[in-house]
């Protein structure tokens, strides 16, 4: 089931985070010829993902907090494929959307008839 930390959802979209790429600064000073340059290590590899969470609106809610208390943190996702990406530093939750989703199935995969919701979050970051 895919997951992110643990926190179980249907639905998992993740866009391939980018290899690692080793930055370079440069600066010019006036007055001198040339550049100077400054290699400063990999990073840079951003992805973004949406969650999405079928249930009773109480365990959206629930759903959405817990995914925004993971802002700051690094963490492990594992997407509807099964590919797990690990070493994933959330920098921004956005807003929940929380919107009624009729015969909806929860994770259990039991029809949720006239009360079923559904949230959507998108999370962004980058590889550590």
């Amino acid at each position: 089931m895919a997951n992110v930390n643990a926190i179980t959802c249907q639905i998992v979209r993740i866009n391939a985070p980018t290899a690692k790429k080793e930055r370079v600064v440069t600066w010019w000073v006036p007055g001198h010829n040339g550049i100077g340059a400054h290699k400063l290590g990999q990073n840079d590899s951003e992805w973004e993902c949406e969650l999405v969470y079928f249930g009773t609106k109480a365990y959206c809610d629930a759903f959405a907090v817990a995914i925004d208390a993971l802002q700051a943190a690094i963490v492990t996702i594992l997407d509807n494929k099964g590919d797990p990406y690990s070493g994933m530093l959330i920098e921004h939750v956005s807003n929940r959307q929380i919107r009624p989703a009729w015969h909806a199935k929860n994770i259990a995969g039991v029809s949720l008839g006239i009360n079923g919701w559904s949230c959507r979050i998108t999370i962004k970051g980058k590889m550590t």
